[in-house]
């Protein structure tokens, strides 16, 4: 049966709270479930955490936000006994008055974030030194001791922000160039064109992106934003240089030339030629003859 996380009662619901203490996880599951307490830990041990119906291995350092509006669970899982932090605080606590707003992006208030964020070395020893401080203010006998609690309590939100921030555009980015290589990869498959059997499929922007199964527009953004080209111009200067090798050294026609480039017509094909070279393709194969 999981025990519950011990915490400081107080009198009234509406009455700002907040407690932080160390190494809170000595029986080997602990049920974060009440309905009036946040709480942010610091996990330095290996186990499970449950929440909804789903559970996540901990192997490593970690934050878990409780709400009081999803029950958790954790379950030490390793023999070895970290010391870790925790702090429960109610939401009067988070506004003590209209004009404090300043943690309502916070992850423990925003269901659309995952509940816990696991940490670098580097990170761990900020959120500890944070969690030391807290601690050792929470102890003090200083009467305005709560701001500075709450000061400590936004500078942690504002250091999980700075690393889910970090790691949604390193995320973004790499999705980006997985696409933008996978693209890559599906344009030079299609060359070259070394038999009469042999033609390209995929001319468009939209092809391409059918065969990804992304949207088009999607596709152009993100090309654009790691090569600095465009699909079409990307695609354009694939095909004109194979076409101006095989004007040059095969015996192919020109209509040939054009169908297995995927031109439906060979006049598309010569204005296409025209356009990128500045010569129809019956002139460039002539002068590369002379």
């Amino acid at each position: 049966m999981a025990a519950s996380l011990t915490y400081e009662r107080t009198e009234e619901a509406e009455m700002p709270h907040f407690s932080v203490g160390m190494n809170p996880f000595h029986p080997r599951r602990v049920s974060f479930s009440n309905r009036r307490f946040y709480t942010i830990a610091l996990l330095l041990e290996k186990g499970r955490l449950y929440y909804a119906d789903k559970w996540v291995e901990i192997d490593r350092p970690a934050l878990i936000f409780a709400s009081p509006l999803m029950p958790y669970a954790w379950e030490v899982t390793s023999k070895e006994r970290g010391t870790g932090f925790f702090c429960l605080f109610n939401d009067a606590f988070l506004r003590p008055d209209e004009k404090n707003e300043t943690l309502a992006e916070a992850p423990f208030l925003n269901a659309q974030r995952e509940p816990l964020l696991f940490l670098s070395y580097e990170n761990l020893q900020t959120f500890k030194a944070l969690f030391q401080k807290m601690h050792e203010e929470y102890l003090s006998d200083y009467t305005q001791k709560m701001d500075i609690l709450r000061s400590y309590l936004h500078l942690l939100v504002h250091e999980v922000n700075k690393i889910q921030s970090t790691e949604e555009v390193e995320t973004h980015q790499s999705a980006a160039q997985r696409i933008v290589e996978l693209f890559l990869n599906m344009l030079d498959s299609q060359f070259p064109i070394d038999t009469q059997l042999h033609t390209v499929n995929l001319t468009t922007p939209s092809q391409y992106a059918d065969r990804l199964c992304i949207h088009v527009n999607h596709l152009n953004r993100v090309v654009k934003q790691v090569t600095g080209k465009t699909t079409s111009d990307i695609i354009a200067s694939r095909i004109i240089n194979e076409a101006m090798k095989l004007l040059e050294h095969s015996t192919q026609s020109i209509g040939e030339i054009a169908f297995a480039l995927g031109f439906e017509e060979p006049s598309s094909f010569s204005k296409f030629v025209k356009k990128h070279t500045g010569k129809p393709p019956q002139q460039w194969r002539a002068d590369k003859m002379v």
